[in-house]
């Protein structure tokens, strides 16, 4: 029997977020939540998965995703069980700023020559690295399991034993692909008088 305001789903949707917080702005001390959020349930409320605290961000990328990555393909592999039924999890997708992104997936940074996450572009040195060409050939999933541009890549992902599309399933944020660009831009031309 359902029971009023009970959800009942056969798999979740989960969404997760990784970012850099600084504590105090006269230390260096960060913290590093992963959060997570349930796409398909009525109540979104994020909820932490794991953290760290030091510093600086964590040394190595694959240290600090290493509990969470065991975790997620366990329950992806065996669900979650409750009394009455078993629950597929799937990973709706990850929500992270770029130096996030960079970092989890260890790829180039927002700013180098073959950082676009979503196509092959490699950018030109114009007093900042620029992309001129706007018809590059797209990235693809498959592409970045096998590695394929060495240029884009600064090691192996320590995702990668998540069944999720490391291009499709991780969106670009607008704060630096979009403003933080434009405002470079302008405090150039400020400066220049």
């Amino acid at each position: 029997m359902v029971k009023q305001n009970q959800v009942t789903l056969d798999h979740l949707e989960l969404q997760i977020n990784v970012d850099g917080i600084p504590l105090f702005k006269s230390s260096g001390v960060s913290l590093w939540p992963i959060l997570c959020l349930v796409k398909n349930m009525t109540i979104k409320i994020p909820f932490v998965v794991g953290k760290y605290c030091g510093k600086e961000k964590p040394q190595s990328a694959s240290e600090f995703l290493a509990d969470f990555v065991e975790e997620a393909c366990r329950l992806i592999k065996d669900g979650l069980t409750d009394v009455d039924n078993k629950t597929k999890k799937v990973t709706h997708s990850f929500v992270c700023d770029a130096p996030a992104r960079a970092f989890l997936k260890c790829v180039k940074c927002h700013s180098g020559y073959s950082s676009c996450e979503k196509c092959t572009v490699h950018g030109v040195y114009d007093r900042k690295v620029i992309f001129p060409a706007s018809c590059c050939p797209l990235r693809t999933d498959e592409a970045f399991d096998a590695m394929t541009d060495d240029e884009h890549h600064v090691g192996p992902c320590p995702l990668k034993p998540l069944p999720i599309g490391y291009v499709t399933k991780f969106g670009l944020d607008y704060m630096h692909t979009a403003c933080q660009l434009n405002l470079l831009e302008s405090l150039e031309v400020l400066m220049k008088f």
